[in-house]
């Protein structure tokens, strides 16, 4: 009886579709490559391509560059908390990925910043303090703490407002209605038909939450979308329900529908 001949997959043909989907996933595991219709043969050729076409092979796979991860996210979320660096991203661990963001910032695509007992990854668009912004941040916390050292001595209320008013006033900048609405169009989810507010806020977070909010009221005002609240079922958490504006009878403001412009 003749032996059954070994399956050969066309790989020029499989090839752009295992692009897709690790762009999508991050990563490809062997298991995944084998379900993709890739014979466990062709494995090694098929990560060959796949390395030729810019990604890294993994000892399990083929996963995306992890400064490519790094920068897609940073665009996603503005802001990542470095301890769960290695959980947001695919094919790697703790250690490799705090080397790359590190890299990432001494090369500046990116900064490290302190929140409370935290550090996060922080995208550039976020406003950070300069240099010399902390200097004058800590000269004025230092002030405060030689009063406290010296009671019943204290500091002009005046003279603290006009120091943090250098550092954090110039920073503010309102947010332009076109792009709020770009963000918003860009952040519709297909299903629905509805643009998901946290998501939108969290994407011009550099901006600042109050000024987003404040620029989705006006928005809304404006008749250029509609704002519409939970659908009262509690499926948001309290952190995306924080980025909500609030709206009528404690509820707050989670969905938008665009609406034509009423010059359009």
């Amino acid at each position: 009886m003749a032996a059954r001949a070994k399956k050969v997959a066309d790989l020029d043909q499989l090839e752009p579709r295992l692009r897709e989907q690790l762009v999508q996933q991050g990563l490809l595991r062997a298991t995944e490559l084998t379900r993709a219709g890739v014979p466990r043969a062709q494995h090694a050729e098929a990560i060959a391509r796949l390395r030729a076409a810019g990604f890294e092979a993994l000892k399990s796979g083929v996963r995306v560059p992890l400064r490519r991860q790094i920068e897609k996210l940073l665009g996603e979320r503005q802001l990542i908390p470095l301890a769960q660096l290695s959980r947001a991203l695919k094919g790697t661990t703790q250690k490799e990925a705090r080397a790359e963001a590190e890299n990432a910032v001494r090369e500046g695509a990116a900064r490290i910043a302190i929140r409370g007992k935290i550090e996060v990854l922080a995208a550039l668009p976020v406003k950070t303090l300069s240099r010399e912004q902390l200097s004058a941040l800590a000269n004025a916390g230092a002030l405060g703490a030689r009063a406290l050292r010296k009671p019943p001595r204290t500091l002009l209320l005046d003279d603290v407002r006009e120091q943090l008013f250098d550092l954090v006033g110039p920073q503010q900048q309102a947010l332009d209605a076109d792009l709020l609405v770009s963000e918003l169009t860009r952040h519709v989810r297909p299903a629905v038909g509805l643009s998901f507010v946290p998501d939108a806020v969290r994407a011009l977070a550099a901006h600042g939450i109050a000024a987003v909010q404040t620029a989705l009221i006006d928005a809304a005002r404006a008749g250029r979308i509609e704002l519409q609240p939970e659908s009262g079922l509690n499926r948001l958490s309290q952190a995306e329900l924080e980025l909500c504006p609030p709206g009528p009878q404690g509820t707050r403001l989670s969905w938008a529908r665009l609406l034509e412009r009423a010059d359009g």
